[in-house]
């Protein structure tokens, strides 16, 4: 009786019941010992061949095996042999689009709704034989009857027997049934096998949902995860009450919540974090603070005797030159309307602009985090 199908086989059995490749083969070891077929258990050759000839087994006489037993059979056993003889097996669902908050979104004083979050594409990847060093599970038996049903292989724990079990379908003909695929159990089913390759990469890869296998009743958690990804403004000032304001340092790095207790200047004598640019305080009165003023406001309100020309009663805006200028410097003599911060230490006319100072304290703080170190 012919072959049904023309397939060439890469596997067989050994006389011990072992699975052999057919590269493992020779012209030297290929009579060392007897093969037979893994679906009809019939003798089988090895046909090594010369040159570019494909390597392969063949049985030894005709018979009516076919690859549809074949490949579901090899497919159990070779998931068998890697979950058993390997430190790991990877198990990886598909990607999914979620909406990440921050895990210290909680106590963390920099926390904003909509900064401290971020939409991204998440691959979660596990192992069915262990979880953070722990055994999830290292038994797989083929063929065991659990409650009403029968699945190719079943994966338990036999430190945990009462642990949920996991069941390993091979789709080679037929897809599990819909009364299984929506019991309790957590269920792993193969794509469609239909070549030894398909076989090969569960081997290479393990189970890689809506690639090689359909998933059933699994609900991996999710990790939490710090984001570190919060812009934030770093107000320094200097022993001279010169203020600094950066968002960038060293020409490249952006300044995020990660370095919110970190202090960039060795020589400042206070540090803040800005959550946002600009705050708004009256809308009538169009008060809406700079980094600079609220910095320097904030600190004198905690007692600070600041004199900065940012926060002088003669600094103003000029929308004509769209900049801040002393409208005294002509009176003052000063070489430009735009002095250095520094010159109000000796200025005669230096007054504290009124319409800052009435901004609340709790309003700044709302907006203000201190970096924590040892005052000068």
């Amino acid at each position: 009786m012919k072959q049904t199908t023309n397939i060439k086989y890469s596997y067989c059995l050994d006389e011990d019941g072992e699975i052999v490749h057919i590269q493992e083969l020779n012209k030297e070891n290929r009579l060392r010992s007897r093969f037979f077929c893994i679906s009809c258990a019939q003798e089988m050759v090895a046909k090594i061949g010369n040159g570019d000839r494909v390597k392969h087994f063949a049985h030894k006489s005709d018979c009516s095996c076919n690859s549809e037993s074949y490949l579901h059979k090899l497919a159990k056993l070779l998931i068998r042999k890697k979950f058993m003889s390997s430190d790991s097996f990877p198990i990886t669902f598909s990607s999914f689009n979620r909406d990440i908050t921050c895990c210290e979104s909680s106590t963390c004083p920099l926390y904003e709704t909509y900064s401290c979050r971020k939409e991204e594409e998440e691959y979660i990847k596990r192992d069915l034989k262990f979880y953070n060093g722990r055994v999830v599970y290292d038994t797989c038996k083929e063929e065991v009857t659990v409650g009403d049903f029968r699945p190719d292989l079943l994966l338990t724990c036999s430190t945990k027997p009462e642990r949920e079990p996991v069941f390993i379908e091979v789709f080679k003909t037929h897809e599990s049934d819909e009364r299984k695929m929506s019991s309790k159990y957590k269920i792993i089913e193969t794509r469609k096998i239909e070549s030894e390759k398909d076989i090969q990469h569960i081997i290479k890869w393990g189970f890689i949902e809506n690639e090689n296998c359909i998933m059933r009743n699994f609900h991996p958690k999710v990790p939490s995860i710090k984001l570190n990804n919060r812009h934030i403004i770093r107000f320094s000032l200097f022993k001279n009450w010169a203020a600094k304001v950066d968002e960038i340092i060293n020409e490249q790095y952006v300044l995020t919540c990660a370095d919110a207790n970190i202090r960039i200047y060795r020589e400042s004598i206070r540090e803040l974090n800005l959550k946002e640019k600009f705050i708004t305080v009256d809308e009538e009165k169009e008060i809406r603070p700079n980094p600079f003023q609220q910095g320097l406001v904030y600190l004198v309100k905690k007692g600070l005797p600041i004199r900065n020309c940012i926060i002088c009663e003669y600094y103003r805006h000029n929308e004509f030159r769209l900049s801040s200028l002393c409208i005294l410097y002509k009176h003052l003599q000063l070489p430009n309307s735009k002095p250095r911060q520094s010159t109000a230490n000796e200025c005669s006319k230096f007054r504290l602009n009124q319409s800052l100072m009435e901004i609340p304290l709790s309003v700044l703080e709302e907006n203000i985090l201190e970096v924590p170190f040892e005052k000068q």
